[in-house]
């Protein structure tokens, strides 16, 4: 059996609470509106989790004090004291039952490892993606101990910025972006010169060699006029003698005159067509090499493209394959949980709490589903994360029909539970007090 004794002295609108609750029972805390009911739900939960609000004292009060005895599924009393004090932290006392004693907040979770969360709260955390996977959360701690282990390994890898899937999958997607925005595919002219590097190369090969060979060519006709040359000067100094010293020698400065028109004009014709030659030689291959510089920076772009292609295929195919790796964890993830939560109705999907019927899968919220679905939720969640300490503070008993709460009264003496409802009285200024369900009944 569970039970609770507790005692609140100066805790905000309280100045005096004492009760006792006792597992298999609903129980009202009854009042006017602001005399301090959400208080004291807040006070008696705090003797379990060590959770407090900010300024906690009431308001021109020293010091205050909520005590309590709690006696769970292990049948040994625990006494815990909250001391408040004015401007100080409060500070706490536990005596276990060998009575031995801590003064440390955090050993009230080692003790009764208690959550608590009442319906209204639990229904607002669906209204947003944090509140909906603090609410996933919440349910998760009902997995087995290895099994979240395993899904915070999971976790890890597939949604935390620290995670290595989700990682190189984010930097993967980033290079791919990046690649596609520079990777500029070469125009069809482009391509088209590209193709033609090899067979412009061979063909300014060719004309180089024939330039070459006119070169030298060149040269010899050159070397073969300066011979021409040297004999036409010998020939005119010997003609100038022979006109003065042998004016009789006609035929034979005929002769002579021949031989030097021979000797001026015949040399004159190749030499010049050579010459013309290589000009434009010398142009043609000076097209030819621009050409080349062309088809050359064409091919280069071409390749580099191509270079480019291949690397982005290889990280889009990467991509793929971390998308994949990454949906088959999440698909593992989900069969691990709905393995081992088999909760009816209620599933976990990336990381958020849905409620799923015949009709869909919805947030857990006031606007997807009924005030009394939502309760009976959070009921369900509350029962399996507290077994040895059933104590389920649901919320405002308005916002239940009177069927639901005789429901309510008949679960809390079914798993032996403590079920405790905020109920707002007539009276707007009627004192705080705790009452069972079968009280008010009568």
């Amino acid at each position: 059996m569970t039970k609770i004794k507790f005692a609140l002295t100066n805790v905000r609108l309280i100045k005096k609470l004492e009760a006792e609750m006792v597992s298999g029972h609903l129980y009202y805390i009854k009042g006017g509106n602001q005399k301090g009911k959400t208080t004291a739900i807040n006070a008696i939960t705090s003797l379990l989790d060590g959770n407090l609000g900010k300024n906690m004292l009431t308001s021109g009060e020293v010091s205050g004090e909520i005590s309590g005895t709690i006696i769970g599924a292990d049948d040994k009393p625990y006494n815990v004291t909250i001391n408040l004090k004015n401007e100080k932290s409060p500070s706490f006392t536990i005596i276990n039952p060998d009575m031995s004693k801590s003064t440390r907040k955090g050993d009230l979770k080692d003790i009764f490892g208690y959550n608590t969360v009442t319906v209204e709260t639990f229904m607002g955390w669906g209204l947003t993606e944090p509140g909906r996977r603090k609410q996933a959360e919440m349910f998760m701690k009902l997995l087995p101990q290895e099994v979240q282990i395993e899904l915070n390994n999971i976790e890890l890898d597939i949604n935390s910025r620290d995670g290595i899937l989700y990682t190189e999958r984010t930097t993967t997607g980033q290079q791919i972006n990046l690649m596609k925005d520079m990777n500029v595919a070469p125009s069809e002219k482009e391509i088209e010169i590209a193709g033609k590097l090899p067979q412009w190369t061979e063909q300014i090969k060719k004309m180089e060699e024939y330039y070459q060979a006119n070169a030298v060519m060149l040269s010899n006709y050159e070397a073969s006029v300066n011979i021409h040359k040297e004999k036409t000067a010998s020939v005119t100094n010997n003609i100038t003698h022979l006109e003065e010293r042998i004016r009789d020698l006609q035929s034979q400065l005929q002769t002579q005159q021949e031989l030097l028109k021979q000797l001026n004009d015949n040399p004159v014709a190749p030499i010049q067509v050579t010459k013309e030659s290589q000009d434009e030689y010398q142009t043609k291959l000076s097209n030819a090499r621009a050409a080349i510089t062309t088809a050359t920076l064409a091919e280069d772009k071409v390749k580099k493209y191509n270079e480019s292609k291949a690397n982005l295929e290889k990280k889009e195919a990467r991509y793929k394959e971390l998308t994949d790796t990454i949906e088959q964890k999440k698909r593992t993830k989900a069969t691990l949980v709905k393995t081992h939560l088999n909760i009816p109705n209620v599933s976990i999907e990336d990381g958020e709490l849905m409620y799923q019927d015949e009709t869909g899968k919805y947030p857990v919220t006031e606007e997807s589903i009924s005030y009394s679905r939502g309760a009976a939720i959070v009921l369900d969640l509350l029962k399996r994360l507290n077994p040895n300490y059933p104590i389920l503070c649901l919320g405002k008993s308005s916002e239940f029909d009177l069927a639901t709460q005789h429901k309510f009264a008949e679960l809390a003496e079914k798993e032996n539970a403590i079920v405790i409802l905020d109920y707002v009285t007539e009276n707007p200024s009627q004192d705080l007090i705790i009452e069972c369900f079968e009280q008010t009944l009568n």
